[in-house]
């Protein structure tokens, strides 16, 4: 959000855009008071019967984008509500409305929360009339300037010594008798918060680390429920990581408060040093791709030991990321597709589902903190055709609805597996030949247009087929628009598929639902191989 000093028109400001203290006028600002991470002001304006808007900044916004003028400060902020406004599908007047922004008379207590400690804010007012272009400011600008609270600052200097091998790196910590908790950083050149060597680390540079410090320890307290402890040092420590090769890096040490969010609370100590080449581990991978079908293939890969970590992923050729080399790439999977790590072989991996006639690729490579510690293996093959296969769906029923919570109240057992749902549908699938393999599955009906056959076919293989019923989670519709479908696809005997199956669309409704006794019937059956039949009975709703 924009913010400037008040001023009439458009002059510019005397000597600088940033505001200082409390600019009144047609508004009055009473009784502020801040917290580390929330404030609170009283409003007043002069005339009690105009609409104005409240809008915060913090100080630093608009100096970095030099809003140094009303007219600035206007189109900022016209730009900003009337971008939120239409993603919200808003007028603006509605939207400022929506989230408080809008007033009329005394204002008191307005508060924000959520802030960054230690930190200027500012809190500004103007009066507005709304026009077919949005809206137009009838006052000057009006503001009260307020800090949040900050931690009490420790006094606390660390010696740092980094030990390079290629991009592998030991960084050394000594705390010089200070016994409180501290965090580092390892700071590539390519991070806004890196100073380069020589320069100081000014108060604009400690702010970023305050800033995504408190981030950071936010989440993990907080959202995660991390203790302290896990992420912040005590006493001297070993850091050891493999980094990006040739690269420079800043390393940051600094004391964290007492707070119950530790922040940022001592003169950053800072280290410098430049990583070598890549270094590669001795670890080599062998991959084999084997039992290729249109929809399916296996997968056996054998490292050359058993305890180095590497990682494996296999996705279309067309997917494949755009960069200049084979550890771009790597990165790029890292990064993109947060692949699974693996020590050990890979034997007969199902690879699927896969579309017909397409280019597919397997990749590995070693892989230590997200980082490649090996060359890139790879291996491309191409699907099958598709033949299409004799068994078709030729019809989807819902046979019986029941409503959850009636299940679960005569049997608590069903609560782990029911527990996210509304109600639970018995449905048949009917074919045109006995077929033991089906996939078929239930969606809401704009997907009929939106979703191409492709999709549809990716979506329904995506999940094992059962001839035996089981337990998913449905929903009721919510209106009379809410319709769903059924989708559904036979594999033959051959392994080959039929059409999709589109089904009539439904609404699935509380007064279909069926007295749950009965839901047990379905589900409460021997488990024992029966032949083939034209019909197969699932208890089926939405994936998870």
């Amino acid at each position: 959000m924009a913010l400037c000093v008040a001023c009439n028109g458009d002059k510019p400001q005397h000597d600088t855009p940033t505001p200082d203290d409390k600019v009144e006028g047609a508004f009055h600002f009473t009784d502020a008071i801040a917290s580390q991470r929330a404030l609170g002001v009283s409003i007043t304006p002069e005339d009690p019967n105009m609409e104005y808007v409240i809008l915060l900044a913090q100080k630093k916004y608009f100096v970095l984008n030099e809003i140094d003028s009303r007219k600035k400060l206007l189109d900022d902020d016209l730009a900003y509500i009337s971008d939120l406004a239409k993603q919200y599908n808003m007028s603006i007047r509605d939207f400022l409305t929506e989230m408080n922004w809008l007033c009329k008379g005394e204002r008191e207590g307005y508060s924000a929360t959520g802030l960054y400690p230690d930190t200027e804010y500012v809190v500004y007012c103007y009066g507005v009339e709304f026009t077919d272009e949005g809206l137009n400011a009838t006052t000057e600008v009006c503001y009260d300037v307020i800090n949040t609270a900050g931690p009490v600052a420790k006094e606390a200097e660390f010696d740092i010594v980094c030990t390079v091998d290629g991009n592998l790196v030991d960084v050394s910590i000594d705390p010089n008798g200070y016994d409180g908790y501290y965090y580092y950083y390892l700071i590539p050149n390519t991070w806004r918060e890196y100073i380069p060597e020589g320069e100081t680390l000014d108060i604009t540079h400690r702010e970023m680390l305050s800033n995504i410090t408190f981030d950071r320890f936010n989440q993990w307290i907080n959202i995660d429920g991390t203790p302290v402890e896990e992420f912040c040092i005590k006493g001297e420590h070993i850091h050891s990581e493999r980094v990006e090769p040739n690269t420079s890096y800043m390393v940051a040490v600094f004391a964290v408060s007492d707070d119950t969010t530790p922040l940022l609370c001592s003169t950053p100590s800072v280290k410098y040093f430049t990583s070598g080449d890549f270094a590669k581990t001795s670890l080599k991978l062998d991959i084999k791709v084997t039992d290729i079908t249109p929809y399916s293939a296996n997968l056996n890969l054998r490292p050359s030991n058993n305890n180095d970590i590497y990682t494996c992923i296999f996705l279309a050729v067309s997917q494949l990321p755009l960069v200049d080399n084979d550890y771009q790439l790597m990165k790029a999977l890292v990064g993109g597709f947060q692949p699974s790590e693996f020590t050990g072989p890979i034997k007969n991996e199902y690879l699927g589902p896969l579309m017909p006639n397409t280019e597919y690729v397997v990749l590995a490579f070693g892989i230590e903190g997200n980082m490649p510690t090996t060359d890139l293996y790879q291996v491309r093959f191409t699907s099958a055709e598709a033949v299409e296969g004799t068994t078709q769906i030729t019809d989807i029923k819902l046979i019986k609805l029941f409503d959850t919570n009636e299940i679960i109240a005569l049997d608590p057992s069903y609560r782990a597996k029911l527990g996210d749902c509304e109600c639970v549908a018995i449905v048949e699938a009917t074919t045109n030949e006995p077929c033991d393999t089906l996939y078929f599955w239930w969606y809401e009906e704009w997907m009929k247009v939106e979703y191409s056959e492709e999709a549809f076919l990716e979506d329904l293989l995506m999940y094992p087929y059962a001839n035996n019923p089981e337990i998913m989670d449905m929903y009721y519709s919510m209106s009379p628009d809410d319709l769903f479908f059924f989708g559904g696809i036979a594999e033959d005997e051959n392994g080959n598929l039929g059409d999709i199956y589109y089904g009539d669309s439904f609404l699935l409704s509380e007064d279909m639902v069926s007295p749950a006794e009965e839901f047990f019937q379905y589900v409460d059956t021997d488990e024992e191989e029966t032949e083939p039949t034209t019909s197969s009975v699932r208890v089926v709703g939405i994936r998870r």
